[in-house]
Parts: C-alpha cells; structure tokens; sequence
C-alpha cells in the first residue's frame, strides 16, 4: 500500500506515532499536490481552449480550478508550529 493513512485510535501514544508516520509519507503527499495541479492545469486548459473557441466555460472548471488553487496553497504553506521551529 503506497498511502499509509490506516490510523489506529487505540491509545493517544499511538495516535501521535501514527501522526508522525502519516506527515512524513512523502509519496503519499507528493500524490495529493501532484493531483492537485493536475486538476489546475486541466481547468485552465479547458476553460482557455473553450474560450479560444468561444464556447461559454462552464462554472464546473472555474469551482475546481479555484479549489484545487485553495487547496495546494493551503498544503504548501507551512504550519505555525513549523513556522516557530524555523525561529528557534
């Protein structure tokens, strides 16, 4: 299995552990952010190639280019408490 998200709730020990092991999955983020663009750069080819043909752009490329901009900005900035490691 590439994405390790299976977490156990038995214990608050073993909820951190599995915490820890799911922020460091890199194929498994690297897989969300790379879906993420994907889906970007597929509403702005679409919408700019109906455009060019001069076809109204349905509203359905503009929410989910707009979301997956929100979405990969939101898991490309860094934390706060990664943002105080940094100070220290």
């Amino acid at each position: 299995m590439f994405c390790n998200i299976n977490i156990n709730f038995g214990s608050q020990l073993s909820f951190a552990i599995e915490l820890i092991m799911y922020k460091s999955d890199n194929f498994c983020y690297r897989l969300i952010v790379g879906s993420l663009a994907g889906s970007i750069m597929i509403s702005l080819t679409f919408g700019m190639t109906l455009s060019v043909m001069g076809k109204e752009i349905p509203p359905l490329f503009v929410v989910i280019g707009s979301n997956a901009i929100g979405a990969i900005s939101g898991l490309l900035a860094p934390s706060p408490s990664e943002k105080e490691a940094e100070k220290k």
